[in-house]
């Protein structure tokens, strides 16, 4: 897979992380990875990043939070919740729903624009570490290799 420089990651990763990502990044459990992939799919689950072939890998992978990790009063959009925040309770038409349809829904209609930058930014710091990482790795190839034809 071609790796792409700094700039071009970053118009990708501000191309292709919307309000229905970040919903996917805070409702996976904990324990799973959330990826980037070069068709601009994004994927949770806990093989995230291991797929066999490297051509099918994503771009950058990042590690979720998990619903029980993150401060749940944000999520809540003032709605009354019984438990351990297990039944919310929809205010204006007292329907009831799980924590992460709560979450959804305040991607689909909340102001999320904070927490979508702060995504965006993991994204890119976790993609730039790995482009160094390999950059560094590239770079004690050639020297090996050109110390022993020497």
């Amino acid at each position: 897979m071609k790796m792409l420089t700094e700039k071009k990651m970053e118009e990708f990763i501000e191309k292709h992380i919307d309000e229905k990502a970040l919903a996917q990044y805070f409702t996976a459990p904990w324990g799973d990875s959330f990826g980037l992939y070069p068709d601009g799919s994004h994927a949770v689950g806990q093989s995230i990043g291991m797929e066999i072939d490297p051509e099918e890998r994503p771009y950058v992978v990042v590690k979720v939070p998990g619903t029980g990790n993150i401060d749940t009063n944000f999520w809540l959009g003032g709605w009354t919740h019984r438990g351990e925040n297990t039944e919310i309770i929809v205010d204006e038409t007292s329907e009831e729903i799980d924590l992460e349809e709560a979450i959804r829904r305040c991607c689909q209609d909340g102001d999320v624009s904070g927490e979508l930058e702060d995504l965006k930014e993991k994204l890119l710091d976790d993609y730039i570490e790995d482009l160094r990482a390999s950059q560094i790795s590239e770079q004690g190839f050639q020297d090996f290799k050109s110390k022993r034809t020497e």
